[in-house]
Formats: structure tokens, sequence, C-alpha cells
């Protein structure tokens, strides 16, 4: 975990069926725009119908699944919109 990786906003890593992947909490305060990647070894980024962001790199495809994002509100998950953007 890597706490604060941004204002308010934590950075997790874990594995998953032997596979990386990664989260990030918002807490009070935190402003989710402010997650942001640059990618520099790409050779196009685009994202899928799906909602996948799709990278190409001199070394294959890499594929990030769309974000699933919820808020937890007296007990209660509430599911999110949330998706890629290329800038």
């Amino acid at each position: 975990m890597y706490e604060n990786a941004y204002h308010n906003i934590d950075f997790v890593v874990y594995e998953n069926n032997n596979e990386p992947e990664y989260d990030f909490v918002i807490k009070p305060g935190g402003n989710p725009d402010e997650i942001k990647f640059e990618l520099k070894a790409a050779e196009k980024v685009s994202v899928d119908l799906a909602g996948n962001l799709v990278i190409e790199t001199p070394l294959g495809k890499i594929e990030q699944v769309k974000p699933y994002s919820y808020q937890i509100i007296n007990g209660e998950k509430r599911v999110l919109d949330s998706k890629f953007s290329i800038e």
C-alpha cells in the first residue's frame, strides 16, 4: 500500500490468481480526477468498446480491464460510473 499516492488517495497493489492488480482507495477529501498515469513506452493507447484500456508496446499488447468503482454508504455498496480517459 502506498498511502497518499495522491492527496487523500491510497494506491494498493496486490496479486489475484497470479496476476498483478491494483486499487485506489479514495478517502474523504480525495479527488479521483487526480489519478493519472503516463505511459512512456506505448506506441498506441486506446479504450475499446467494452471500456478496457488497450496499450500497444514494442513487446506486445497490454489490456487493463474497465475500472470498477463503488462507494459504501451506511453499509450499502453503491456502484459508481467510472471509465478510462486518454489525454
